[in-house]
């Protein structure tokens, strides 16, 4: 009796331990999901688990502690659409089309891939909730099965957004809305038969720093003292001269005190308004737990770039500058990461693309240049031989309001440079962690700074960065002028590429063909010699141009003084401008990787005989023809 009851139990466990491989085996081919939520200018010291004693954020102190905490994560870049770019694609700015703010170019997505889009073409289902700031964010983007996306940046309260192209009104604080609606979503995506990929952009706590009604009281009986360095003497703490004029003082800055009444006001509004992002996390969890889908799940928290709150008398963003590039990150994969791991290794928002692939099983494309997190995640905190010790930082924009600057960081110093301008700051980051003393012409310090220059230079190198330059538009041609009706239909019959000057048409019975613009002595283009101004019509404009990198130069185009435009591609408006515009200028990424190309216009005819046109773009990558 005794030997069959052996044999009988050998059997069952034999069984179990065949069922449990199965299960194993099985659970390895199984794809995790993946949720990214990321803040919209959030410091990394605003998490009660980062050290901030004033809030108290309980859901992602929840987050850290069963996951991993990076305490040393970092943005390439010091603005909203290049960092979420870079987020995205695993690629600096510079390298997919969007090295500044994203106003009227709408460009992004004909070149450039998101990772959930990828995932979308590997069988995942593809979901994006909120801010995008890539690019018409109300438009539904190629590669997403759900998109509810604000018209620019939307609104904090009552808005309105467009869900797969429907528009619908929500009412209530902006961030509890995209809470509630993602985790609707997460319950209707966990009974899918395929993993998903869903990105929620929140919006806190972007100027003006708005928070919901619960939060009014909030800290009220707390005091959050000034900066030291609030009111910094530029010149002792060797500050580049160009910053002395050139940045947004939070004293002055009518998005700053002003904007706020008092200092207290305004730090406090801004720390409310991130208090309110823990609840949507807490929301966001709570719905994955009720779903059931927590152990298979990669949850990933981060913020596109901190913030200045009166360090060096600064506010915004937009500086290199510890506030704007220091970010939280966190990252948390029941089934694989281990919990409560704080790990210090510099990792980059250029990371998150290449580890969410990596950790669905696809291939990232070559040309990323983030590194995937996987060994230090197994690695479990401790330190990976081989991973970087230092980094690129760039900002840049089109408007001479801020410097743009190139800076490496490594992990004990930091070097800004001022892409225009030959100044240039050093900071010991270990003495001096709060960036006090520029010691750039300290001679302790000779042997440290020619190390950073040589570490910036070999940055640049291999990301492939390139000094923006300006181009006189040398050629352009003109057809007109036709009434708005007869403009559209010739659109499409003159719009073609690649561009050919000699070709004529035969439009509605009549030949039309090119005529070429005129220059006058100052370089100025003179439409007035080729076509008159007639009140009411419009002509169409080709300026024939050759891209000579494979990868999206993200040109400009400069009219002075602007007239009313629009930019055309493939039958479709990617922007339009008009006399008066606060950007003076209009904006045309050229959207294929072909050989030759052509800039497409419609101008209406009234305003200046007279204009001039440059093409803003890194050295080498376009030659005017």
């Amino acid at each position: 009796m005794k030997h069959r009851f052996f044999i009988l139990s050998s059997l069952v466990a034999l069984l179990l331990l065949m069922a449990c491989g199965r299960e194993q085996a099985n659970h390895q081919l199984i794809r995790p999901n993946i949720i990214f939520i990321m803040a919209d200018d959030q410091r990394h010291d605003m998490l009660s688990v980062n050290g901030n004693p004033y809030v108290k954020t309980p859901n992602l102190d929840r987050l850290a502690a069963e996951g991993c905490n990076f305490t040393n994560a970092f943005t390439v870049s010091g603005v909203c659409s290049p960092s979420r770019a870079e987020f995205f694609t695993g690629k600096y700015g510079h390298q997919c089309g969007a090295p500044q703010i994203i106003w009227d170019n709408h460009t992004f997505r004909m070149n450039e891939t998101p990772f959930p889009a990828v995932l979308h073409d590997e069988g995942y289902y593809s979901a994006h909730i909120g801010k995008w700031h890539l690019g018409e964010g109300q438009k539904k983007k190629k590669g997403y099965d759900y998109w509810a996306g604000f018209e620019w940046l939307g609104s904090f309260f009552n808005s309105t957004l467009h869900v797969n192209g429907k528009e619908e009104q929500y009412e209530g604080f902006s961030d509890d809305i995209l809470a509630d609606l993602a985790s609707e979503r997460i319950r209707e995506m966990s009974k899918l038969s395929q993993p998903f990929c869903l990105f929620v952009g929140l919006k806190s706590p972007h100027l003006p720093f708005s928070y919901p009604e619960r939060y009014k009281e909030y800290l009220n009986d707390v005091q959050i003292p000034e900066p030291e360095n609030i009111d910094e003497d530029f010149d002792e703490s060797g500050r580049a001269p160009i910053m002395k004029t050139n940045v947004i003082m939070v004293r002055t800055f009518q998005g700053g005190i002003p904007h706020f009444g008092s200092w207290d006001n305004y730090v406090k509004s801004y720390y409310r308004s991130s208090q309110a992002l823990d609840d949507a996390v807490g929301t966001i969890l709570d719905a994955i737990d009720e779903a059931g889908i927590t152990n298979e799940t990669i949850v990933i928290y981060s913020s596109d770039q901190g913030y200045t709150l009166g360090e060096h008398g600064m506010t915004e963003k937009h500086y290199a500058y510890e506030q704007v590039m220091h970010i939280p990150m966190i990252i948390r994969y029941p089934e694989v990461i281990q919990s409560g791991i704080a790990s210090s290794a510099m990792v980059l928002n250029i990371d998150v693309a290449p580890t969410v692939l990596d950790y669905c099983g696809v291939q990232a494309h070559p040309d990323m240049t983030g590194e995937s997190w996987k060994p230090l995640l197994e690695a479990k905190g401790e330190k990976v031989s081989g991973w970087r010790n230092d980094f690129m930082f760039e900002y840049w924009d089109y408007r001479p309001i801020l410097p743009s600057q190139l800076a490496v960081r490594s992990e004990k110093y930091k070097l800004i440079t001022y892409q225009d301008h030959p100044e240039q700051e050093l900071y010991d980051l270990e003495k001096d962690p709060k960036e006090n003393q520029n010691v750039i012409s300290d001679p302790e310090y000779v042997e440290v700074a020619t190390d950073m220059q040589k570490r910036l230079q070999r940055l640049i190198g291999e990301t492939a960065w390139a000094q923006r330059r300006f181009q006189p538009v040398n050629n352009c041609y003109v057809i007109g002028p036709l009434t708005g009706e007869e403009a559209e239909v010739a659109r499409t019959v003159v719009f073609n590429d690649p561009f050919n000057p000699d070709q004529e048409f035969d439009f509605r019975g009549e030949s039309l063909a090119w005529k070429k613009i005129g220059f006058e002595s100052d370089g100025s283009l003179n439409f007035g010699g080729a076509i008159p101004s007639v009140p009411g019509k419009v002509m169409l404009i080709s300026i024939p141009v050759k891209r000579l990198s494979g990868r999206d130069p993200h040109a400009i185009l400069d009219m002075r003084p602007v007239r009313k435009t629009s930019a055309w591609f493939q039958g479709e408006m990617i922007w339009e401008c008009e006399a008066g515009n606060n950007l003076g200028l209009s904006y045309y990424n050229f959207p294929l990787p072909t050989e030759n190309n052509v800039i497409q216009l419609e101008m209406f005819c009234e305003g200046p005989a007279k204009m001039k046109m440059t093409v803003n773009a890194p050295e080498g990558s376009v030659s005017l023809l």
